[in-house]
């Protein structure tokens, strides 16, 4: 039972991570429009439209069908490992640090060759933006990713089915 509900559960995930991709694409094409009504007395009500063609299938099937499949086969894309933003305030923690042992040597605070001021900040690193940068950075990058695949989702599985081709058990056949 767990071995069908666990992917599912991603597949949900991986669908509703591309709505709001899948809404931008099809608002910036045109298939949904916002025009403003004006009633009687000035105020304006929203009014929602929607107009579909073959290529909004062409989307929602890049949403549905390739989407969950390229998120799946290529999770480094998604990966937010990858990106380390260096805030200003830790890089002005570092420059004091090289200034500390660069020049504040033999202080009666210290032991021996170790520079250390018991003054300074309790923590490792400073409070900074840092984190939040980089969660935010990850959360564009991952929306600009799902637009793409949208837009252009058949260009993506192509190093998928290379691969699959090198790893195919014909090839280990022919090779013995």
């Amino acid at each position: 039972m767990m071995k069908i509900i666990k992917p599912v559960i991603k597949y949900c995930y991986f669908v509703l991570s591309g709505l709001l991709a899948f809404f931008l694409v099809l608002l910036f094409y045109g298939s949904i429009t916002f025009p403003y009504l004006v009633d009687k007395s000035g105020a304006s009500a929203l009014q929602f439209q929607m107009n579909y063609s073959l290529v909004d299938l062409y989307f929602l099937f890049n949403l549905l069908i390739l989407l969950p499949i390229i998120r799946y086969y290529l999770p480094r894309l998604y990966s937010s490992k990858s990106v380390a933003f260096e805030t200003y305030k830790d890089k002005a923690m570092k420059l004091h640090h090289q200034d500390i042992q660069n020049n504040h040597k033999g202080h009666s605070w210290t032991p021996d060759h170790v520079t250390s001021n018991p003054w300074e900040y309790s923590a490792s690193q400073t409070q900074s933006y840092g984190d939040v940068s980089n969660w935010g950075f990850t959360i564009f990058k991952n929306l600009m990713l799902n637009i793409l695949i949208i837009l252009i989702g058949i260009l993506f599985l192509v190093p998928i089915v290379i691969r699959r081709r090198k790893h195919s058990p014909k090839d280990r056949q022919i090779d013995r």
